[in-house]
């Protein structure tokens, strides 16, 4: 097939991907098979001509910012096809946490990640007060809680790509492609802001309860990686599954 015809196919999908009048399956599904022809031919969103890219936005919140909880923003920024950073605040217990996407991927991920973050630090709060136990007790809990849903993460995301590289043809999506593409063009939105990121390391100070982590770990296990938010520029009810 010719570049041409290749670049004509990838247009008509993307038609489709922004077809109020598709379902929302098919609209998804069209999204998914144009990403995958870009990544296998090696093209860029520049060279489809004459079709308006996709809308990105980089979403921020102010919510809880100490390292465990910058890990579980990292890791649902990468679930929904997100890029992740944060800005400091006034506050050392503070961040803004930003996730760089498609809008509906960026206010979703956003929106689990607060639901998260606020879960496991009042599941620490709770378990450590029932115990009169510390900081220590509670940030152990914490990290074992954020060591655990980075895990779940990580599974789910190799079980998917597997589960679409087994089936893959000329025009199924090999997932692990479609996470690139999504990350090259996140990054890209990030430099067109003029956003200079600099990598830090975490450093967590403290000792680790041992017992603490393992029993975030466990309540980690039946928090929920799904999310249905309301999106704040839509009346309209956003619900996404993972």
């Amino acid at each position: 097939m010719s570049e041409d015809r290749i670049i004509d196919k990838i247009r008509k999908l993307l038609n489709l991907a922004n077809n109020d009048a598709a379902t929302e399956g098919e609209r998804d599904n069209a999204l998914r098979m144009a990403y995958n022809l870009i990544a296998k031919h090696n093209l860029d969103m520049s060279d489809i001509k004459d079709q308006p890219e996709e809308q990105r936005q980089d979403f921020a919140e102010v919510f809880y910012g100490r390292p465990w909880a910058r890990q579980v923003c990292s890791g649902i920024a990468k679930l929904f096809f997100c890029s992740y950073y944060y800005g400091r605040t006034g506050s050392s217990n503070l961040a803004k946490h930003h996730f760089v996407g498609r809008i509906s991927n960026s206010v979703t991920a956003t929106e689990l990640a607060m639901f998260l973050v606020a879960s496991i630090k009042r599941e620490a709060g709770k378990q450590a007060r029932a115990q009169g136990l510390g900081a220590d007790w509670r940030r152990s809990f914490c990290l074992g809680a954020s060591s655990r849903l980075l895990s779940r993460i990580h599974d789910l995301r190799k079980e998917k790509e597997v589960e679409t590289s087994k089936g893959s043809t000329g025009t199924s999506l090999v997932l692990a492609d479609y996470y690139r593409v999504e990350s090259d063009l996140n990054e890209g939105f990030i430099k067109s802001t003029g956003v200079n990121l600099v990598v830090r390391s975490d450093r967590s100070k403290g000792s680790t309860s041992q017992r603490a982590f393992g029993m975030g770990s466990e309540y980690a296990k039946k928090l929920p990686l799904t999310a249905s938010v309301e999106s704040k520029d839509s009346t309209k009810r956003l619900s996404f599954t993972n």
